[in-house]
């Protein structure tokens, strides 16, 4: 089981429970100030979407990589403070 944490100008971590060990993930050219992550949301895909003051990310458990979500990029998306599901 891992457990993935949100946290202010400290990017985003996640816990290795069986381990104990925390790995921790900061935003692509961020500044302290902007390495600060608000949400969370688990896909389906096994991608994790992650909201932060500089904008929309992916985050892929199978690799490691931290990226801004393509549409973010194209459409200036801000800071994401909230992810949710529309059913």
């Amino acid at each position: 089981m891992e457990v993935s944490i949100s946290a202010l100008m400290e990017g985003m971590s996640r816990l290795h429970h069986r381990s104990g060990r925390i790995e921790t993930y900061s935003f692509p050219h961020s500044t302290s100030l902007t390495n600060s992550c608000y949400s969370l949301l688990d896909g389906t895909d096994g991608t994790l979407w992650v909201g932060g003051m500089s904008g929309l990310y992916l985050f892929d458990k199978q690799t490691g990589e931290l990226s801004q979500h393509p549409l973010a990029k194209s459409i200036k998306v801000g800071e994401c403070i909230d992810i949710y599901v529309v059913p």
